[in-house]
């Protein structure tokens, strides 16, 4: 009887080598291991191809998309963040959750305003919408009682005439942001 005992556990030793558990199965007091987090890549490098961010992030600039970063992280106003698949744009978040925004018609242009601030371009251009942009913007100011929602962000370009941005396709929520852009 004993021999069969150890003809068992020498063929299960070896079925068990064969598949790579030998080692975890034969130690008598062996406790399983939970699995390691995998580090993160730091990310992924693309090379930004239009024009609408001049003046943040030129045309050819190579940046970084870290996908997945708002998992973990708040997304704050002044943010550049890529949205969309498969080919992100880059946008910069002008309005966060809570933050008041309108459009106001000043000396016959149609001018945003977020915190009762007008929304300026980085070298200081006031946003200038066309009839599009101000009619987008303003549904979403009445629908949402002026105030950004919980979980959604104002993203715009760089261009004082506007870009394909929150212009165009309205608020954008957290889950639709790819990543967090570093130059």
């Amino acid at each position: 009887m004993n021999a069969m005992r150890r003809l068992a556990q020498l063929m299960i030793a070896l079925a068990l080598a064969s598949s790579g558990l030998a080692a975890w199965a034969l130690a008598t007091r062996a406790r399983p291991v939970a699995p390691q987090r995998q580090p993160q890549p730091p990310g992924e490098v693309r090379t930004v191809r239009g024009g609408s961010m001049e003046g943040i992030v030129e045309p050819g600039q190579r940046v970084q998309i870290l996908r997945g970063y708002f998992r973990d992280h708040p997304v704050q106003r002044g943010d550049l963040v890529a949205y969309g698949e498969p080919q992100p744009i880059v946008k910069e978040v002008r309005a966060v959750p809570g933050d008041s925004f309108e459009v106001r018609s000043i000396d016959g242009a149609q001018r945003l305003f977020v915190n009762a601030e007008l929304v300026r371009t980085s070298n200081g251009t006031p946003y200038a919408l066309d009839a599009h942009a101000a009619r987008m913007l303003g549904l979403y100011a009445h629908d949402y009682q002026g105030k950004v929602p919980a979980d959604a962000f104002l993203l715009l370009g760089n261009l004082p005439g506007g870009s394909f941005d929150s212009t165009h396709f309205g608020l954008v929520a957290r889950r639709d942001l790819v990543g967090k852009v570093e130059r």
